[in-house]
């Protein structure tokens, strides 16, 4: 399951510059930059398929169903998760019920950090789904750490054209400032 190996540093001379990126490999939860497919595909060719039906499994994402094409699995294939089945999964990891490694869990934490201040912080990951060229599906899913809760929260929208996870996430970001939980800021 979470091994230490399954973290790794990667160095990418991409359209904004050098960055550094350390993503975890479970990308239908968690990655804290959009890489793309490629770097996935390369860390689940490490994996193999059997460990990541196993891990898939164990933590009970969705419909459980991963597709003997390892490149697709994750995106538009056969693998499925309601926002409400996102939510209870995030939930399930922020509280540690699956037994990982604290420092796993914080890795997880800290790649997704969208915005940290003494009284809030405010973690999310954008995920868009594209088929024949089209963006039809997007995700947003995060939680808002304050005072006195944890919002935990998932926002998927799906259409022929222009569903994106930027688009997804103004969404649950207008969504939670309108109950008075976030204030309206620039987070992308």
């Amino acid at each position: 399951y979470l091994k230490k190996e399954h973290f790794f540093p990667y160095t990418h001379m991409g359209q904004d510059g050098e960055r550094d990126f350390r993503c975890f490999t479970a990308r239908g939860i968690f990655c804290g930059l959009d890489v793309g497919g490629w770097y996935f595909e390369e860390i689940d060719k490490q994996i193999g398929g059997a460990a990541i039906q196993d891990y898939i499994r164990k933590i009970g994402y969705g419909n459980e169903i991963v597709n003997a094409d390892l490149s697709a699995y994750w995106m538009q294939g056969a693998l499925k998760i309601s926002p409400i089945e996102q939510v209870e999964l995030l939930t399930a990891l922020y509280n540690n019920q699956f037994d990982f490694a604290p420092e796993n869990i914080n890795a997880i934490k800290n790649s997704i950090c969208l915005f940290s201040s003494e009284s809030k912080n405010f973690y999310g990951k954008t995920g868009t789904g594209r088929v024949d060229g089209q963006d039809v599906n997007g995700w947003f899913v995060g939680l808002l750490e304050t005072a006195g809760n944890t919002y935990f929260f998932a926002t998927n929208i799906q259409a022929a054209e222009n569903a994106t996870g930027s688009k997804a996430s103004e969404i649950s970001l207008s969504i939670l400032s309108h109950m008075g939980i976030w204030k309206k800021m620039l987070l992308f």
